[in-house]
């Protein structure tokens, strides 16, 4: 198992605090896990260990319809090779990250039907162009959407249903 690139345990009903599945990943060899998929389980708990361990290269990572919680932490921005991050359908809140843009490489961006407040960051700016699908919908967003953003390309439903946005 020393060489898993991909961990795809997406629909499968499994449980637990999520943390548990990352100190797992840290036993791989840096750079091996690109894919984790953890999609549609029952997986609870904060997401604190994102981005700290040895894998900053895990390239998609799918936590979606899971009952994850708290905020997003500032290491998820190490993540610099993530081309795909989906957190939808979860229950984590407070405001989006500034450390997000550091994912300079992000093509997929899926957050909706969480519990982010705030505005959106401008560093959202620096994304590069690269971002073709995003939604935000289904927040606690106030603001605007940062003109000059790759955002603002978007849609307005994948923007939709936010407090104050």
């Amino acid at each position: 198992m020393s060489d898993l690139g991909v961990l795809d345990l997406h629909s499968n009903k499994l449980s637990g605090p999520i943390d548990v599945v990352f100190q797992i990943e840290s036993r791989f060899p840096e750079g091996t896990l690109s894919f984790v998929d953890l999609s549609d389980n029952h997986f609870s708990g904060e997401i604190e260990q994102i981005g700290t361990g040895p894998h900053n290269m895990i390239g998609f990572l799918n936590l979606s319809n899971n009952y994850l919680t708290g905020r997003l932490v500032g290491s998820i921005g190490k993540l610099i090779s993530m081309w795909s991050l989906d957190l939808s359908y979860n229950s984590l809140g407070f405001e989006l990250l500034e450390s997000l843009v550091n994912v300079s490489s992000l093509v997929k961006l899926k957050l909706q039907r969480n519990r982010f407040t705030g505005e959106i960051p401008n560093g959202f700016l620096k994304l590069k162009a690269l971002l073709r699908e995003q939604d935000l919908s289904d927040n606690l967003l106030v603001g605007r959407i940062p003109q000059g953003s790759p955002l603002s390309d978007f849609p307005t439903s994948s923007f939709s249903r936010n407090r104050g946005l």
